[in-house]
């Protein structure tokens, strides 16, 4: 009877190391980056290596089309691939024609080092004419800082940002915060519980097997 209880404990290690495994995984921190054409978002690019030394890497979509209307928002959104958050924001086309098509993203982190807001910039000149765009963009990527406190409110890091600059103003943000999605648990996080009931009740369900002869009589 003992072995039983042997394989059982055996089999629940196993189990729980899965689960520590699936955990322990590392999840790839970066930022994709899409910009609307038409009423669909086109990735442009992935912001990468947050926090060390994050970087901004082009797409092939990340030129610009022809602008028909300078006074146009240019709309972006950000989706950040480990929390799966989503954050929009725009600029006029009038301040990228003017800073010839130079941005930048400034990205705000938490304790954890987690993004939990984006500021976008371009130029402080609106230029109003419909330059069509002779390369892709230029783009910068900074880190404001990491916050020692829970995540501040995000008119907190915009007041800021502001107060630091002269003329640049970041982005308007299109949305209230951040949607927030939960991440997915993988299939050893949801069921380990069930897996180890299962191997209890097959390995005790066997039992030593019984003898095959009878008791002597006397």
């Amino acid at each position: 009877m003992a072995s039983y209880f042997v394989k059982l404990c055996l089999c629940i290690v196993l189990i729980i190391q899965l689960v520590y495994a699936e955990e322990a995984k590392p999840s790839e921190n970066k930022l994709s980056v899409f910009q609307q054409r038409g009423g669909n978002y086109i990735k442009r690019g992935e912001i990468v290596d947050i926090p060390h030394a994050p970087k901004y890497v082009a797409t092939l979509a990340d030129a610009v089309e022809p602008v028909e209307n300078p006074d146009d928002l240019y709309k972006v959104k950000i989706r950040d691939e480990r929390t799966q958050k989503i954050m929009m924001t725009s600029i006029k086309f009038c301040q990228l024609i003017g800073s010839n098509w130079e941005d930048e993203f400034q990205l705000h982190l938490d304790a954890n080092n987690e993004v939990y807001h984006v500021d976008y910039f371009a130029g402080d000149v609106c230029e109003k004419t419909n330059k069509t765009p002779s390369k892709p963009f230029s783009t910068k990527v900074t880190v404001a800082g990491v916050a020692k406190a829970p995540t501040p409110e995000l008119n907190q890091a915009t007041t800021k940002k502001q107060s630091t600059t002269s003329t640049r103003r970041p982005a308007k943000n299109l949305q209230e915060g951040i949607e927030e999605v939960e991440a997915e648990k993988t299939f050893f996080q949801k069921y380990w519980y069930i897996l180890i009931g299962v191997a209890f009740v097959l390995l005790s369900s066997g039992g030593p097997p019984a003898s095959d002869q009878a008791p002597a009589r006397r």
